[in-house]
């Protein structure tokens, strides 16, 4: 019969880059205020969620957001939400 295993204090590096990329893509890591690199993208929502709320009744409109995960999808869209409603 082999020996126990010994548990180990120290986090195994793989372990630990998962662990680091896995915070860094949580919503709460997101920088306050405008997101870097995202001009184009936030202005293009902003144009488009003022257009719809122009619209008479809203005009049913839709908007798709798609790319890969942690890339400021959902941040750009709560920033730009945000922005508006101060505005308002």
């Amino acid at each position: 019969r082999p020996p126990p295993r010994r548990q180990s204090t120290a986090e195994d590096p793989a372990r630990a880059r998962l662990r680091k990329a896995a915070a860094a893509l949580q919503l709460s890591a997101a920088p306050r205020g405008r997101l870097p690199c995202r001009e184009a993208e936030r202005s293009e929502v902003e144009a488009f969620i003022l257009e719809a709320l122009r619209a008479p009744g809203g005009d049913g409109r839709t908007l798709y957001v798609a790319g890969m995960p942690g890339t400021g999808k959902t941040a750009t869209v709560r920033e730009v939400v945000g922005a508006l409603r101060t505005k308002a």
